[in-house]
């Protein structure tokens, strides 16, 4: 493995989990109850159509799109929500991208923000040189803009995109834009 290429995530501290870090005390029991009723206690399944858009942004799917991910989604591990996440060495030493889908309300502009205001978290990245791209789209790029996620891919994978404290990103250009253009063009009408 030679790049660690995080999709519309955020990036695990040594230690912590997923549902300490990311869901609040009544998000955790919902989901513990949602895991016991229908996951037989350790099977996360896709949450009921109601609150799918509680876990990212539904935009860009059409119907046709939210029907094909129920039919075809299978259950997660809840463990992968309650172990705590080990980074090893190998993994930290790898450069990294991360592919932020804006209709989530993160973009480049906000990491920007955060790092010039001294966040540590992204303070301790920017030595690594990690790389950035948008996709306008919700939460499920794989299903709403499949082509400008694969292309989004391959420019991460070849270390291109957006580095933190570089000028901002060319917009309307998208990844045709040339090397290191850090939003992909859509690939819906």
């Amino acid at each position: 493995m030679g790049r660690v290429v995080r999709l519309d995530t955020g990036v695990p501290t040594d230690g912590a989990t997923v549902a300490g870090s990311f869901m609040d005390d009544a998000r955790r029991a919902a989901v513990r109850e949602l895991v016991d009723r229908e996951g037989q206690g350790w099977r996360f399944p896709l949450p009921p159509a109601e609150r799918l858009a509680d876990w990212g942004s539904l935009s860009g799917l059409d119907a046709a799109a939210l029907a094909r991910m129920r039919r075809l989604a299978a259950p997660h591990p809840y463990a992968c929500f309650t172990e705590p996440i080990t980074r090893t060495r190998a993994v930290g030493s790898l450069p990294s991208s991360a592919v932020l889908c804006t209709d989530n309300g993160v973009g480049i502009a906000m990491v920007e923000a955060l790092y010039a205001s001294g966040d540590p978290l992204l303070n301790a990245m920017a030595d690594a040189e990690p790389t950035f791209f948008e996709l306008p789209t919700g939460h499920y790029p794989m299903l709403s803009t499949p082509k400008a996620l694969a292309e989004t891919l391959i420019a991460a994978a070849t270390g291109q995109g957006h580095r933190l404290g570089s000028a901002p990103p060319r917009r309307s250009q998208g990844l045709s834009g040339g090397p290191g253009s850090a939003t992909a063009p859509p690939d819906r009408p």
